[in-house]
């Protein structure tokens, strides 16, 4: 799933990484702290990696960036409201296991098609470029 940018394919192996520790958490019924770390971390990384997938896109003129940009903004809302019905109502096993189906799918399927779009096209203009 490597989009051939170096900087975004070290975060989103990072993200991975995360994303398997708080599956791996869930799956074997670790400490509630744990699993709160771990929704933390990846709150604060997926911001992070978000907003320089798209400063990159931005620098390279990329015309379906809104649509990308929309895509972030329903991870950041969804990922939100997850969060905020874990404070409400605690870290039960239908709301991990809703995370774990959500996050998980949602990341695989971005990277896999979406992010996989966006490096062609930077590929395409770095060939036609040279």
């Amino acid at each position: 799933m490597l989009t051939g940018v170096a900087e975004i394919d070290s975060q989103h192996k990072e993200l991975f990484a995360a994303v398997n520790s708080f599956v791996q958490s869930i799956l074997d019924g670790r400490e509630k702290d744990d699993i709160a770390t771990l929704f933390r971390f990846l709150d604060h990384y997926a911001n992070v990696h978000f907003a320089t997938e798209e400063a990159l896109l931005e620098k390279e003129n990329y015309p379906e960036i809104n649509i990308h940009k929309a895509q972030h903004n329903y991870f950041r809302t969804a990922f939100a409201k997850l969060k905020a019905r874990c404070d409400n109502e605690g870290y039960s096993q239908d709301i991990l296991n809703d995370a774990h189906r959500n996050v998980s799918s949602w990341l695989l399927n971005h990277v896999a098609k979406t992010d996989k779009h966006w490096a062609q096209f930077i590929k395409s203009r770095q060939q036609t470029a040279n």
